[in-house]
Parts: structure tokens; sequence; C-alpha cells
């Protein structure tokens, strides 16, 4: 978990395309990720509405789980947002009794004994698929 705290996801104004690294602002507000691949380091300038931080915790197939993404277990749907100073899953679709948008926190979901082994998957994302949260 310790290597993903810190890391950032943006969106590159130049192509779309998705970096994942470590965020910082100029003092003109621009935004930028910079990652890095072995000894060489990268720096991309990202669409400030796409970034979302990593919550440290991975979904059942080990991706990274970063605010802003949209996740499922056996019963629900979840969009993953920080609230109330911790990382949260906030209902957007249940098959149970959850009321939307009634929110749980993520560590509850972080797949160890003591929380019955529950896992998500990531299934999006509120940037490329804002029709999920629908």
């Amino acid at each position: 978990m310790d290597e993903l705290r810190g890391i950032w996801r943006g969106k590159r104004t130049k192509n779309g395309e998705w970096v994942e690294g470590f965020y910082f602002e100029t003092p003109v507000g621009e935004s930028y990720i910079m990652t890095s691949r072995q000894e060489t380091k990268f720096v991309f300038k990202v669409i400030p509405q796409t970034l979302g931080e990593c919550t440290g915790l991975r979904d059942k197939n080990g991706k990274p789980i970063f605010e802003g993404d949209i996740c499922k277990d056996e019963n629900s749907t979840y969009l993953i947002v920080w609230h109330m100073h911790q990382w949260q899953c906030k209902v957007i679709h249940s098959d149970c009794v959850l009321a939307l948008d009634c929110s749980f926190p993520l560590w509850q979901w972080d797949n160890c004994k003591e929380n019955g082994y529950r896992t998500l998957e990531i299934i999006g994302n509120i940037h490329d698929n804002p029709e999920m949260l629908e």
C-alpha cells in the first residue's frame, strides 16, 4: 500500500491519455504530473478536472483505486470519493436495501479477514464513463 501513497492520476492536455505519478501545480495554476520510468522522469500537463488521488488500496484485480473510480461488489455500484476526512464508497446503484447516495468507508473493502474479504472491482471512472452515474 505504501507504494501507492501520494500517487495521482490525470488526463494529459495534449492527447487525453491517463498518466499516474506525483502531482504538482505551478504558481500560475497549471497542473502537472511527473512520472518516473527507471532513471528518466517525464512531466505531463494535465486537465485539472480529471485529477484524482490514489486511495492506497487495490481492487480485486490488483488495479490501484483512485478518486473518481466507479467500482462494484456483489450487490452494488459505488463512486470513490473523499468525504468526512476519509475515502468512501458512495452508492450509485444497488440490488439490495442500500440507499442511493449513502456512503461507506473504503477501508471496509480492503480484502482483509476482519472485513470478510470484501472486494471491489473497478468498472470505469467518472471522466471516461459519466453515463454510469445515471
